[in-house]
């Protein structure tokens, strides 16, 4: 039988984490018209314009490289990943992987903020009818739920900015980055255990889920992705046209970039 100091260590040790991600970030609508110093995404005219309408990350996962100026040397590539994680999980992460130095993606700085929500006790019991788990379940999100949800951290982090069909992609506007990012964040699809207490009848546990993506794709929503190329002394601007369809896969549907 589980005594009263034992019910008293359960309502304040036991927690389940679950994590969520925030919507897509879009960047803010503009009106500025298409020249040398910025672009109109999927806007075709005045670009070199390829369809690709492939799916990548399917199965146990794949890339696809991308040589923009036909010099045999990849410039980047996207790909959709799974890895075996601890226990039976699988890990699950897209992203662009830069080759090239003079190849540079835009990006934001978003401020985030983690927040701690109760979901609940739960209760397993075991073979042994006087043998239980007792778990306390809480969420790690993205979003405050209730005023009573606690703040777990501040974070800054750098991420692919992503555009709406119709925007502009400006060169002085834009954070740009040299280094691969993330378009979804690595995910484990089962939780993290551990045991915090036990005896002849009880075992008192925090199980952790992780959903680290605030800043994932939305499935099934198109989304564009800028980019500037060096070219001499001067920049190109390009568009990359993709949407998930279901975690981490993608359909790469076109790339354009300024002749």
């Amino acid at each position: 039988m589980m005594s009263k100091f034992h019910k008293a260590i359960f309502l304040s040790i036991t927690v389940c984490i679950f994590s969520c991600r925030k919507d897509v970030p879009i960047s803010t609508p503009q009106t500025i018209t298409t020249s040398s110093n910025n672009i109109i995404t999927g806007e075709t005219v005045g670009m070199n314009f390829k369809t690709y309408d492939t799916l990548i990350g399917t199965n146990h996962g794949s890339s696809l490289d991308i040589d923009f100026n036909l010099d045999g040397k990849k410039d980047f590539s996207i790909y959709g990943n799974w890895y075996a994680g601890p226990g039976h999980s699988q890990l699950s992460v897209s992203g662009i992987q830069i080759y090239n130095s003079d190849f540079y993606l835009a990006t934001s700085i978003f401020n985030d903020t983690t927040f701690s929500h109760f979901n609940g006790i739960s209760i397993d019991s075991f073979v042994n009818p006087r043998s239980i788990q007792i778990k306390y379940n809480y969420s790690y999100l993205c979003d405050r739920i209730n005023v009573s949800d606690s703040v777990v951290n501040y974070s800054s982090v750098k991420h692919t900015r992503y555009f709406n069909a119709g925007e502009n992609i400006i060169v002085s506007s834009n954070s740009w980055s040299n280094t691969s990012l993330n378009l979804t964040d690595p995910f484990v699809d089962i939780p993290t255990v551990y045991n915090i207490y036990s005896s002849a009848d009880t075992l008192i546990s925090k199980i952790i889920w992780y959903y680290p993506g605030c800043h994932d794709l939305i499935d099934n929503k198109i989304i564009y992705i800028g980019f500037k190329l060096k070219s001499g002394t001067d920049f190109k601007l390009g568009w990359i046209k993709l949407m998930q369809t279901t975690r981490p896969t993608l359909l790469l549907s076109a790339i354009a970039i300024q002749k």
